[in-house]
Order: structure tokens, then sequence, then C-alpha cells
């Protein structure tokens, strides 16, 4: 998984996608891994996209918006410092996309 990543982030790809990239590792790996990777995938201007299943690494991705399939809404993420500020309903997404404003680099 670490190879990989690794080989995505200094590839062409614009467009990095990873599904449970922290479910084998233990936490303390999970964190550093995941900050590594929000550092790098911010530095380096690409879209990364998680898809998992521990919330664990909300914090350290420090995602633009989240997909919460528990509850199948958007969460938008105004700065580093905001909570979870706006709930979306997938209709309300899709105005966003409609209107053309963009999804910043880090997508949970």
């Amino acid at each position: 998984m670490r190879v990989e990543l690794a080989y995505n982030l200094i590839s062409n790809n614009e467009l990095i996608c990873f599904d449970e990239f922290t479910s084998v590792v233990d936490r303390n790996v999970a964190k550093i891994t995941s900050t590594c990777i929000q550092k790098s995938i911010r530095n380096l201007n690409k879209k990364f996209i998680a898809v998992g299943c521990h919330f664990d690494v909300i914090d350290w991705l420090e995602p633009d918006w989240i997909f919460d399939t528990n509850e199948m809404k958007f969460f938008f993420i105004q700065n580093q410092n905001d909570q979870l500020d706006q709930k979306l309903t997938l209709e309300s997404i899709r105005q966003t996309i409609n209107r053309g404003e963009l999804l910043e680099n880090i997508i949970i």
C-alpha cells in the first residue's frame, strides 16, 4: 500500500484514489501515513479520494469534504479550524457541481 501510494504521488496522475488505505495498519501508522499524504497532495496540487471505514483519518487527512454513507450526506469543511459546518443532501451537491464550483484536493 505504501509503495503504491508513493508511486501515485510521483506519477503524472492528477487524481489518486485509494480504498481502505488505513484499514490493515495500526492507528499510529495510519496517522503518519495520512498526515504525509495530505501534505504531499496539497504540495503537489493533486486530488486524493480516500474511501474508508475509520473516522480518525478525518483529523489527519484534513479533507475538504466528506461523504458519509451512514447518513448519505455530504459534509463540506470550510477551513482546517472549522468543524463539519454544512450538511448537504445529494441534490444540494448536484446543484453545487452544476454551478461549476470546484471541489478541492482531498475527498473522503
